[in-house]
């Protein structure tokens, strides 16, 4: 029985597959992070090139304008 017990390799298998995981979650997660701390490096960037007040830039339209018929 003990030597069936040495014998039989399923726990190892199962350890083998949980560190799998857990090294591919750690990888994962680190990955996410700098991609999102890239983002928001980046989006800090457009940020600062928009100005504050678009609407003083951008022409309203109406929809009458964007349809093609003309505004009364």
């Amino acid at each position: 029985m003990l030597n069936r017990f040495m014998a039989d390799e399923s726990g190892a298998t199962a350890v083998e597959y949980g560190l799998m995981i857990a090294i591919i979650a750690a990888i994962s997660m680190t990955t996410i992070k700098t991609i999102g701390q890239n983002l928001a490096t980046h989006w800090q960037a457009v940020d600062a090139v928009i100005p504050a007040d678009v609407a003083s830039i951008v022409k309203p339209t109406t929809i009458e304008e964007t349809t093609g018929n003309p505004a009364p």
